[in-house]
């Protein structure tokens, strides 16, 4: 390892990166924490400052899921901006989508998005980088209704953008990404007006979600699908999707 060899930074940079994956991959949250204590007691103790800011950035992001107020992760733009590591920034947006987007703060999170775009070349080839297509997409279907004749327009091409960045990813690693690119096109119909296409979308992405053990993107996607009934004023089925989330969301 990165310690036994005396590359103390290296071994801290390898942490963050497994903290990093634990989180994409939807390993339990309770779990990483502890992870996270483990190895900030080892970055501390080297005094590797930049690893602090980030193992201390993924603590808070996974407080915000557990309700903590989400403006406790602002600080870190301007941590990482100090850093000048354009890298962290980029990523520092993308989570900020994702957290965004789980709390249903789709008009805001429109901004978001649009300021991670104006970094994602500092994301390229990373692997969080899909995260932005993901749920800048489902952002924009989120709030779609609400956008007015022109903005449709505007959002729905960035929308058909993503969601080919996804089809790419899902087809050379369906395991990774084919359950969020059917979430994305089981969203796509609910907006176009094609209920009986989203409904078995939403079914497929669910259970490719579950085969592929992504039990966050499993809950999104009931969640979506609860939202989904609701529109058809199908109150019911709505409740037991709602019901279906909640309980994977706590899992999570």
């Amino acid at each position: 390892s990165g310690e036994e060899i005396g590359d103390t930074y290296y071994a801290a940079l390898a942490a963050s990166n497994i903290v990093l994956g634990s989180i994409l991959s939807g390993e339990n949250l309770k779990d990483i924490e502890q992870d996270i204590h483990f190895y900030l007691e080892f970055i501390q103790h080297h005094k590797i400052e930049d690893q602090n800011i980030v193992q201390n950035f993924y603590k808070d992001f996974i407080s915000v899921l557990f309700s903590k107020p989400h403006k406790c992760i602002d600080k870190y733009f301007q941590k990482f901006n100090a850093l000048k590591n354009n890298n962290l920034l980029s990523f520092y947006y993308i989570a900020k989508i994702k957290l965004f987007y789980l709390f249903n703060e789709y008009k805001n999170n429109l901004k978001i998005a649009e300021k991670s775009l104006e970094l994602i070349e500092y994301s390229r080839g990373l692997y969080y980088l899909p995260e932005h297509y993901l749920y800048y997409a489902l952002t924009i279907a989120g709030i779609y209704n609400e956008l007015s004749s022109s903005e449709q327009q505007k959002y729905l091409k960035i929308f058909h953008y993503n969601l080919k960045k996804m089809k790419k990813w899902a087809k050379s690693c369906p395991a990774n990404f084919e359950p969020k690119y059917l979430l994305m096109l089981a969203e796509l119909a609910r907006i176009q007006g094609k209920p009986e296409r989203a409904n078995t979308l939403y079914d497929q992405a669910i259970e490719k979600a579950r085969q592929n053990q992504f039990i966050q993107v499993e809950a999104i996607a009931s969640e979506c699908k609860a939202r989904f009934y609701l529109e058809l004023e199908n109150t019911e089925s709505a409740k037991l999707y709602f019901e279906k989330a909640h309980t994977l969301y706590t899992k999570w």
